[in-house]
């Protein structure tokens, strides 16, 4: 029988390591007391010398530990945390008035549903300081951001219309810390808009990258506009002219405006792009237009064709350079054309002169956008061509076309419309006579 072998003592680094392990072997208290949001507990452990340990808490973190070689030691020092603990307590309930009391006690209850108590909201409050404190109010973070866009090199155009909206949240909010204002309030004061749905959703997608700008820059912790109403997509009808009725303004027009209503309606080229619009941008001899990056809404190039009644409408005012606008402000410009639309029976219903009346004109409302869904609508029905439609009219995809213009007007009307020319009266008398009443006729 071989002898029994004996183990071998472990290495002195092991030794050492294994009482580092019993050293934190700590068993679960045998004694817990809370005083408020500070506890005191006593419990055994393993340790080459002690075998209890007092330790005193307080909101949850650790602020001193006792290690006793006796239950009696350790609950005399356990004893001694209480005391301490109840003589501040005093101490600082003889600081606080009546009016302090009632107070505490009331926000003490008010917090209770929630599962919280003064330390929370004191975190929370202070936490709010200094994000605040951090923060600018949105008057100054408008400004930062029009001069963040500005170094970007963005477009005037994209430049106004960020302006045009953004000064609208400052007159509201212009004062307030941008870290302070809340989803629910953005929310309510886009509601209180009283725009359509497409412009709720524009102004709404601008405020959304001014937070994000505020977020990057530690001006907010967040973004409220993120979360904030988003407007519910309406499948509106589409507002266009008869034949008729672009016949017969097209004939009412004063003549330094027909250009730019030609090609609203036979080009559907967007006012903003008229406006920046040049006569060396109309190539007559290809028989194209070129609406360059600059002074595109998509900043995309795109091409478009000159159809024949177009160029017939062009021709007498043709120049080889120059804008096509007429000599005046764009906002005069707008206005003129507001004069000659109403003169043909267009504008606000309910708003007619007593000469309007006299001659009994009715006024209808100018469908929004309406020379230029006009040409989409009867080139889809005329032509049949989505694809080469959307890039005409500077889509990305033949989506929207196929959503709103698809078969809106007959092709008898559509032919109708690619009648129109300025060099024939008779037929322009024709088309007004037989389409005046709806485009599906």
């Amino acid at each position: 029988m071989s002898p029994q072998k004996s183990t071998p003592p472990l290495p002195r680094a092991n030794q050492i390591q294994t009482a580092k392990r019993t050293r934190t072997k700590i068993r679960r208290p045998t004694n817990s007391q809370r005083l408020g949001e500070a506890r005191v507990t006593v419990g055994e452990a393993h340790h080459p010398r002690y075998k209890f340990l007092v330790t005193l808490y307080n909101g949850g973190k650790r602020v001193e530990r006792k290690w006793f070689k006796t239950k009696g030691e350790a609950d005399t020092k356990a004893a001694e945390y209480r005391s301490q603990l109840v003589n501040s307590g005093i101490q600082a309930a003889a600081t606080i008035t009546g009016i302090d009391q009632a107070l505490v006690m009331e926000a003490t209850a008010k917090l209770a549903p929630y599962g919280k108590t003064l330390r929370h909201a004191l975190d929370h409050y202070l936490d709010f300081l200094g994000r605040t404190a951090r923060s600018i109010t949105i008057s100054d973070l408008v400004d930062r951001f029009m001069q963040a866009k500005r170094r970007e090199k963005q477009s005037v155009r994209y430049l106004n219309d960020l302006r045009v909206r953004l000064d609208r949240f400052t007159k509201a909010f212009g004062s307030r810390n941008a870290a302070d204002i809340s989803t629910e309030e953005i929310s309510t004061w886009l509601n209180g808009l009283g725009v359509a749905p497409v412009t709720l959703t524009n102004f709404r997608r601008i405020l959304v990258v001014a937070f994000n700008f505020a977020v990057a820059n530690k001006f907010a912790p967040s973004n409220p506009a993120k979360d904030a109403i988003m407007p519910a997509e309406t499948d509106s009808e589409i507002g266009i002219l008869t034949p008729g009725e672009t016949a017969g303004l097209m004939s009412t027009f004063r003549t330094e405006l027909v250009p730019l209503a030609a090609l609203g309606f036979f080009a559907g080229i967007r006012e903003a792009e008229l406006f920046r619009l040049d006569w060396k941008e109309i190539d007559f001899d290809g028989d194209y237009i070129t609406i360059t990056p600059s002074k595109a809404k998509s900043a995309k190039r795109r091409l478009i064709k000159i159809r024949p009644n177009l160029r017939a409408w062009l021709e007498p005012h043709r120049k080889i350079a120059g804008p096509v606008k007429p000599r005046a402000s764009v906002d005069r410009v707008r206005e003129m054309m507001k004069e000659d639309r109403r003169r043909f029976g267009f504008g606000p219903p309910g708003t007619e002169t007593p000469a309007e009346e006299a001659a009994g004109i009715t006024l209808r409302p100018w469908p929004h956008n309406a020379a230029r869904h006009s040409f989409a609508s009867y080139a889809l029905a005329k032509d049949q061509d989505l694809s080469g439609l959307a890039l005409e009219m500077g889509h990305n995809s033949t989506a929207i076309l196929f959503q709103h213009y698809r078969e809106l007007v007959r092709p008898k009307a559509a032919e109708a419309y690619w009648s129109i020319f300025p060099d024939s009266p008779s037929k322009i008398i024709k088309v007004r006579n037989e389409f005046s009443e709806s485009a599906n006729a």
